[in-house]
């Protein structure tokens, strides 16, 4: 049944002046959005749940309330202040403020009769600006920005707190018990640190990324088969469970990942406007950024080795990446524009760097057991131009080349930095990937028809070089591994056309039509 309240959107706007400061003021803007979510599920299914097919007698455990649950229930709020001062005539200074939290999960065609076993997802973003502009003239103005950005995000079926407090001696015996053995026919013991004392330990992200450890595991009641209540602990082994061709639903279990990011980016930029003539405007500018990216990727163990309690594996397995990277990129450019009777030149250079302050194997037999090197920096001087011109009273036509420099995310530069090897095919990023280069080309036309109707009519052409892809390397019936590259090439081209009525029958109307060939 339809249910107009299932989204709820609150907004919040509030502006005015700031008596005691000078020439101040501020504005303050806010949403907060609830949605329960257009997409459900039913809960036929609890994580607890298991299958069996080992038979002709096949069995589906099925001890759900079959309850209907939206799939992809979302809460956000935003909230975005500015406050503005002028310390002096010539002179204005604002502060700026936005930040984002959300919590949402998504829609699981496998997860839709166990919706209990999905990933929550939550983040949070903040970025705070200083922006000050000063007059020096009436035609030359500066202006100076940095700003600071925080991006968090966590990935889970259960939150988990850290740090928290282990007892060692899980069943309180005073013995150092085996708990099961590695894949190496070694013993796996209750003594995380190895230091031979069977203590309460304070477990810490330093703890598990050196030497692992196991994670709580409250129990919560729930009822079953309508009327009985089982105590159910939150992590749950999934073998027969989940694992279940891709084409099945999930009869039971829950997704066993647990994923942490945090990005910050510092930004320092100056920008200078002057008409020098009548006929030149220049601009000129720089900007740094500075980043920090923190990726921590856990799986949660729960086999035979951990005597199926939640385990957190330490960062010298494969079901543990976790490292911060610490890029930096620099940018700067300079633009005159050319004001000749009726004719418009805007020609400009632009050069980009980048440094991604990392390393990369050597030998691509043996990745891990190479030698590493140094990656070296980016860089890109970029020309560009743009000519305007008329060709009646009211049509002109405008052309336009550049050349443009875009490094690929840094997911694809930094992926399993520590070259650990995985079952099926291992994925390695690549911290040495060159940018993407793209030149492109626009000709265009804009015409005016009469008082109220426009059309502007372009064609353009793109090169891309370097563009993205990724290489397939067999050295073994035991290792395989792809690793990203930009190497392919790809044009673009194609033609897009703007039709635009300021007036008609007290309407406006816009009409933008595209086609692309890639």
């Amino acid at each position: 049944n339809y249910n107009p309240l299932t989204f709820k959107r609150t907004d919040l706007s509030l502006s005015g002046p700031v008596k005691f400061l000078p020439s101040g003021s501020f504005i303050l803007t806010g949403t907060f959005r609830d949605a329960k979510g257009w997409l459900y599920g039913k809960r036929e299914h609890t994580p607890f749940d298991f299958y069996n097919f080992q038979s002709d007698d096949w069995f589906i455990l099925m001890s759900g309330d079959g309850e209907k649950v939206a799939m992809n229930p979302s809460v956000s709020k935003n909230v975005m202040g500015k406050l503005t001062i002028k310390p002096w005539r010539s002179a204005k200074l604002s502060y700026h403020f936005t930040g984002a939290d959300s919590r949402h999960q998504s829609y699981s065609n496998k997860w839709k009769y166990n919706p209990d076993g999905r990933y929550t997802y939550t983040s949070s973003n903040y970025m705070h600006a200083l922006h000050f502009t000063h007059t020096l003239s009436n035609k030359t103005y500066y202006t100076l920005k940095a700003s600071y950005k925080n991006a968090d995000a966590e990935d889970y079926v259960h939150k988990l707190y850290v740090p928290y407090k282990w007892s060692e001696d899980i069943n309180g015996n005073g013995v150092n018990d085996v708990m099961g053995y590695n894949a190496d026919g070694t013993p796996f013991d209750e003594d995380l640190n190895n230091d031979g004392i069977l203590s309460v330990i304070t477990v810490d992200w330093d703890f598990l990324k050196e030497y692992g450890a196991f994670i709580p595991n409250p129990t919560r009641t729930i009822t079953v088969f309508d009327s009985i209540e089982v105590k159910l602990p939150n992590y749950i082994p999934n073998e027969s469970r989940s694992d279940v061709p891709s084409y099945h639903f999930a009869y039971g279990g829950q997704n066993t990942g647990y994923f942490i990011s945090n990005n910050q980016t510092k930004t320092f930029k100056f920008d200078l406007t002057s008409q020098v003539t009548n006929s030149h405007q220049i601009r000129t500018g720089i900007e740094f950024n500075y980043y920090r990216l923190y990726r921590n990727d856990i799986y949660i163990e729960m086999s035979d080795r951990t005597s199926w309690q939640p385990y957190i594996q330490s960062i010298q397995t494969a079901g543990h990446d976790q490292y911060v990277r610490k890029p930096n990129d620099f940018s700067a450019y300079v633009q005159d524009k050319i004001e000749i009777k009726d004719i418009i030149v805007q020609a400009g250079l632009r050069y980009d760097y980048f440094h991604p302050h990392d390393k990369t194997f050597s030998n691509k037999t043996d990745p891990a057991g190479s030698d590493s090197i140094k990656v070296k920096q980016k860089s890109q001087i970029s020309p560009r131009l743009g000519v305007s011109f008329p060709i009646t009273d009211q049509g002109y036509i405008h052309f336009s080349y550049g050349h443009f420099f875009q490094m690929p995310p840094f997911s694809y530069l930094y992926r399993n930095p520590n070259l650990k090897k995985s079952s099926g095919v291992t994925r390695f990023g690549n911290p040495d990937l060159n940018a993407q280069k793209t030149v492109m080309y626009e000709l265009g036309l804009q015409q005016q028809i009469n008082t109220t109707t426009a059309i502007d009519v372009t064609i353009f052409y793109r090169d891309i070089l370097n563009w993205l892809s990724s290489e397939y390397n067999y050295i073994d019936n035991t290792f395989r591994y792809t690793k990203y590259i930009t190497q392919d090439y790809g044009n673009v081209r194609g033609i897009t056309f703007s039709l635009t009525n300021r007036q008609f029958s007290g309407f406006s109307m816009n009409l933008d039509l595209s086609l692309i060939h890639i």
